[in-house]
């Protein structure tokens, strides 16, 4: 990988403040460049010696331990859903970078800094279709997108939710790095854990053969704004408005 592309990416997953020093840098473990901000992480297969660095690759001494990665992104053996998007698929990456954009700008809180932003997303995958809702902060208005309409049919439904932010600096990279596959994969939870959330899916990974980009999903309850509720009212009423057109299907009378 470029190392303009490479450091040009990694800033978007290190932390943003000083209050945990080794999160604010690269940590180079020998076989991996790693960055996060412990809701999002970035692995990208990278030989150096192992050794920490600013985000502009200046190499640092830190009094500290990186803790094992690779107990915080997926099991190859779980039990997940998953995505697979084709070089056709890509090529939409720019369309679903500027939405993102546009998310980011719609889904801002105010008196929150860039960095603290929640930028609250669903995305919500029903037979062969793939959706995004957000709410627009500013009206209060339920917006839903349809991102892909031609996934196999045999894939379960799923809904998880997430930042938005996160999900548009992962894709960035990706569409820096031309990869040519990339496999979307979604943790299912347990049945208990299902029931202290409205999201179906605990963490998610993007992974190409460079890298792989693992997100948190946002814990959705009754704890939530007042917004937050309606963004899930409005999903959970077009849940159910899809699954009653699916009963009033009358194709079998042809």
């Amino acid at each position: 990988m470029e190392p303009t592309i490479f450091y040009k990416h990694m800033k978007d997953f290190v932390l943003a403040d000083a209050s945990r020093p080794v999160f604010q840098h690269i940590w180079f473990d020998g076989e991996y460049g790693i960055a996060t901000n412990t809701h999002v992480l970035c692995a990208v297969k990278y030989k150096s010696e192992p050794h920490f660095e600013t985000t502009d690759g200046t190499k640092v001494e830190l009094p500290a331990q990186y803790p094992d990665w690779k107990k915080v992104v997926l099991k190859e053996d779980g039990d997940k859903a998953k995505i697979t998007l084709q070089k056709k698929t890509l090529e939409h990456l720019s369309d679903w970078i500027r939405l993102l954009k546009f998310v980011l700008q719609m889904t801002k809180e105010k008196g929150a800094k860039a960095a603290y932003q929640i930028h609250i997303i669903c995305l919500d995958r029903r037979g062969t279709d793939l959706f995004l809702y957000f709410i627009m902060t500013g009206c209060h208005a339920p917006v839903k997108v349809e991102m892909l309409s031609d996934l196999p049919d045999d894939g379960e439904h799923f809904k998880v939710f997430v930042n938005a932010r996160y999900i548009l600096a992962a894709l960035s990279f990706i569409k820096d790095t031309e990869a040519e596959s990339v496999d979307w994969v979604f943790e299912k939870k347990s049945p208990l854990m299902q029931q202290y959330t409205k999201s179906l899916l605990g963490r998610m990974e993007l992974r190409t053969e460079e890298m792989r980009v693992t997100i948190t999903s946002i814990k959705i309850n009754d704890t939530n704004s007042e917004l937050t509720r309606k963004l899930v009212d409005f999903i959970e009423k077009d849940d159910l408005q899809v699954a009653d057109e699916k009963k009033d299907d009358l194709d079998f009378l042809d």
